[in-house]
């Protein structure tokens, strides 16, 4: 009888361990429009959505919402942490997937062929695993970027994730 509930446990053990090592797909989509100041930016880990954040202008003054809620203004030393933890996520990351798409455009064409190819030879220096497309839209002010990261993480990793946050 010893001999089962042991067993048991040991199996339970070597499950729970091998969870810590089992990959998990997290995904980070940015979308931000430059000519009417906004953005937004979601982020799934496993195809559960984990953060919703969105940036605009309104009446001149920033709003910042993150998952519906407003910040608290007064935590500077999150930010510091907040740094550290995405230095962490990036050097762990295994497997990234990214893809930058821009479409840049201005109601003058030749400030607008000069934005579009300043953005074209910025997008080229990013090294590659990233896919990069730009388009070009004349006779129309619009700056539009949209990008998609996906990487894969243990739940190992996210664990040093949180403590370079905490």
């Amino acid at each position: 009888m010893a001999f089962f509930v042991v067993s048991a446990i040991l199996i339970a053990l070597e499950g729970a361990i091998a969870l810590l090592f089992f990959p998990v797909k997290v995904r980070l989509v940015v979308y931000a429009d430059l000519c009417a100041p906004r953005a937004a930016i979601g982020m799934e880990a496993a195809g559960i959505r984990v953060l919703d954040a969105t940036f605009d202008t309104q009446k001149e003054a920033v709003r910042l919402r993150i998952n519906g809620k407003k910040p608290d203004p007064s935590e500077r030393k999150r930010k510091m942490r907040v740094e550290a933890a995405l230095r962490t996520a990036i050097r762990l990351a295994k497997a990234p997937d990214a893809r930058l798409a821009v479409v840049a455009g201005s109601a003058d064409p030749f400030l607008g062929a000069m934005l579009w190819g300043s953005v074209t030879a910025l997008a080229a220096m990013i090294p590659p695993p990233l896919v990069r497309r730009t388009f070009f839209v004349p006779c129309a002010d619009v700056f539009l970027l949209a990008a998609t990261v996906e990487a894969v993480f243990t739940p190992l990793d996210a664990l040093r994730i949180l403590r370079a946050l905490f």
